[in-house]
């Protein structure tokens, strides 16, 4: 129903639907899942701390997914947290080191640090 619901986006619907599946079964199969696509409602919703918090379980669920981490490093730069958004891209490029978005990201934290 949360994918569903996201793909329609239906947010608020997608995030009771998610916030529902974790509660009953935090650690079942799609948690990481559920987690991931939160934060990318909370991305939607303008919401960038959510979407920290959401991103950031999603990636303790499936450490080694390098799109999610990426996307944790965009919610974190989108907050205006340059020093977390560089981790979260450069933990993305020790996965996947040609993926362009974590590249990218990590050049425009790092020209806002210096």
């Amino acid at each position: 129903m949360g994918e569903s619901s996201y793909y329609q986006g239906r947010n608020e619907a997608a995030l009771k639907s998610f916030q529902e599946y974790i509660a009953v079964v935090p650690e079942g199969g799609r948690a990481g899942a559920a987690f991931y696509f939160m934060g990318e409602i909370y991305l939607r919703l303008v919401k960038y701390s959510h979407a920290d918090i959401a991103l950031s379980a999603a990636v303790q669920y499936s450490p080694g997914n390098a799109r999610w981490w990426t996307r944790l490093g965009w919610a974190r730069e989108k907050a205006a947290d340059y020093d977390h958004a560089v981790l979260a891209y450069k933990k993305a490029l020790s996965i996947s080191p040609r993926l362009q978005d974590a590249l990218d990201g990590v050049d425009r934290c790092s020209a806002v640090l210096r």
